[in-house]
């Protein structure tokens, strides 16, 4: 009798492990994954832009790398071809709410709308969320926390930003060095693709994910990510 009570214990440990490090949890902020395995996620925001939509999925598809796009309900409504584009690439597609405002100045109730409105119009073209939001400009503060814990969502952040960090960047180079210099096991990485002054962002695409190819990385959606060896989601901490 000890032994399968035992056992029974280990296997509901298992699978509340297994739980939490494929999902952060509810009312959490996050920015990274801790593992020792050399995998990211690769995350684009904003948008979508049909413009660049279809140059985008080519050279994702070209390296057989899927990404996660966290995308803004009203762009969405505008272009919802692109997000059936992305669907039935494989890729990702999460919620950056519904207009895009700086979620510490809005109430409680503003924000449930926004969540809510961008998750209708997603489901609607046959996305797959996973309970997963990003905050616009990374605000966290304000009715945010508390409105995530109530709809049982967790806010994504990142921390690797190469096309942020210094800014504007001035060049490839520039968007590789700073990759380089944050890049880790388990990192997300945020990058602004749909934007039409990111002229820059979209050209070093490339030998950004060729160069995090050459130093061992595999890249990928958030989901895989939070699939790597012993991963364990790790809180943003401010700056």
């Amino acid at each position: 009798m000890r032994v399968r009570v035992s056992c029974a214990v280990l296997a509901g440990f298992l699978l509340v492990s297994a739980a939490s490090a494929s999902a952060p949890p509810a009312g959490r902020f996050v920015s990274h994954v801790q593992t020792l395995e050399r995998r990211v996620a690769l995350t684009f925001d904003d948008g979508p832009n049909p413009a660049y939509a279809d140059s985008l999925l080519s050279e994702l598809a070209l390296r057989h790398i899927h990404a996660t796009f966290f995308v803004v309900g009203e762009e969405t409504a505008w272009h919802p071809e692109v997000i059936v584009k992305l669907v039935a690439a494989g890729h990702e597609v999460e919620n950056h709410t519904w207009s895009h405002p700086q979620l510490d100045t809005v109430s409680a109730v503003r924000i449930a709308w926004e969540l809510a409105k961008c998750d209708t119009l997603l489901d609607s073209l046959g996305v797959k969320l996973s309970r997963v939001m990003r905050p616009p400009y990374g605000v966290t503060a304000g009715a945010l926390q508390g409105v995530l814990r109530r709809t049982h969502r967790a806010g994504v952040l990142w921390d690797v930003d190469p096309d942020d960090d210094p800014y504007p960047v001035a060049s490839i180079g520039d968007e590789l060095k700073t990759l380089m210099a944050q890049v880790h096991p388990g990192a997300i990485v945020l990058l602004h693709p749909w934007y039409d002054d990111n002229v820059v962002t979209r050209a070093a695409l490339p030998a950004l994910l060729d160069s995090l190819s050459l130093r061992g990385y595999r890249v990928g959606t958030l989901a895989e990510l939070s699939h790597a060896r012993r991963a364990r989601w790790r809180d943003w901490v401010p700056w």
